[in-house]
C-alpha cells in the first residue's frame, strides 16, 4: 500500500468485552507517525496474529502514547461494527474466559492506494489474505 490509508472494519460474531480479550486502541494514535523497524519475514501474516517481531512500533512509544492518550476497550454484541483508522494502535490479549471471542476484520482502501510490492516485506500477502483486482460494483 504506497499510503498508509485504509479503514478497518471489525465485526463481532459473539459478545466482546474486557473479560474475553476485547480489541484494546489508544484512541487517537493515528495522528502519531511512529516508525516500524526491521523487515517482515516471509509468511509473516501467518503468525503475525500470534506475535509481530517487526512491523510494530517499540514499546517504549507505544506506552509513551497509551500514558498520554489512554487505552480503551471495544467492547459489543454479536453483529456489532467498530470502523476506525488502520493506522490507530490497536492489539488485543488472548481469551482467557470460557466465553469465545470471534471477529471478522476487512480493511478497506482506496483503489488509487492499491497494493503494489512490498516495501519492507520478503514477498506480498496471498490473494486471500490481500487482494489486488478490482473489485466491481453491485448492480441493482
Amino acid at each position: 500500500m504506497p499510503r498508509p490509508r485504509s479503514l478497518s472494519a471489525v465485526i463481532f460474531l459473539d459478545k466482546n468485552a474486557e473479560y474475553n480479550g476485547a480489541l484494546m486502541v489508544i484512541p487517537g494514535s493515528h495522528r502519531s507517525y511512529l516508525r516500524c523497524p526491521g523487515r517482515q519475514t516471509a509468511a509473516n501474516w501467518e503468525k503475525s496474529l500470534q506475535s509481530q517481531v517487526y512491523g510494530t512500533p517499540s514499546e517504549e512509544h507505544i506506552r509513551a502514547l497509551a500514558e498520554s492518550l489512554g487505552i480503551k476497550h471495544c467492547t459489543g454484541h454479536p453483529g456489532d461494527v467498530l470502523l476506525f483508522d488502520s493506522n490507530l494502535l490497536h492489539a488485543s490479549s488472548g481469551n482467557r474466559s470460557p466465553f469465545p471471542r470471534r471477529n471478522l476484520f476487512v480493511a478497506f482502501n482506496a483503489w488509487s492506494n492499491r497494493l503494489q510490492a512490498p516495501f519492507y516485506s520478503e514477498e506480498q500477502r496471498p490473494e486471500h489474505v490481500a487482494h489486488r483486482e478490482r473489485v466491481q460494483r453491485f448492480q441493482r
